[in-house]
């Protein structure tokens, strides 16, 4: 698995692993999936992912298991980390999508990864953000960008870059949302 971006595939396998081996150590993790691998756990589009954002519970256990993954599949030393954590809405709703021995894992719902994406304002995220109003059924920049601050609050730091600006990240997620497949083809 050496050096390249993580499928779907290769996310649910890393996961199942790091369940397998916290259960080993007599411990329970709680994954909470953010970015890329919870679009991509969630059917929400397919680009790969260079690793997987999340929070997860029992840190110190968690990094000790990440650790060794990374020498034995020759994985990145972060492939699992915690660094968007910080940037997750304190009222992020959760969705349970396995319960497998040794780990919980959960994705933040569709509306707290759009307000996530729109306040990282990358161009990598564009068709992301597309995807994601497609989901949500949102044709409006508006109301796109209304739904992250009501995510986030009106002065919080994720979204100091101010309306405008993001109102322009997600005119243009729209315009790429044009040149989309039907979600059944991607």
């Amino acid at each position: 698995m050496s050096g390249g971006e993580l499928t779907a595939a290769q996310i649910h396998a890393l996961l199942q692993e790091l369940g397998r081996r916290l259960l080993a150590r007599g411990v329970h993790g709680d994954v909470k999936l953010v970015g890329g691998a919870a679009l991509i756990l969630q059917g929400i589009g397919n680009r790969p992912t260079a690793d997987i954002d999340a929070s997860y519970a029992d840190k110190a256990s968690v990094d000790a298991v990440v650790t060794d993954m990374a020498a034995d599949y020759d994985l990145a030393p972060d492939w699992l980390n915690s660094n968007a954590a910080a940037f997750v809405p304190n009222n992020a709703i959760w969705v349970e999508l396995e319960q497998l021995d040794g780990i919980t894992i959960q994705a933040a719902d569709t509306e707290t990864l759009l307000a996530m994406k729109i306040a990282a304002e990358r161009d990598k995220d564009t068709l992301d953000i597309a995807r994601l109003l497609r989901k949500l059924n949102i044709t409006n920049a508006n109301d796109a960008v209304d739904l992250a601050y009501k995510k986030y609050g009106e002065h919080s730091i994720p979204l100091a870059a101010g309306r405008d600006n993001y109102l322009i990240v997600v005119g243009d997620a729209l315009d790429a949302a044009t040149t989309l497949k039907p979600e059944t083809e991607e």
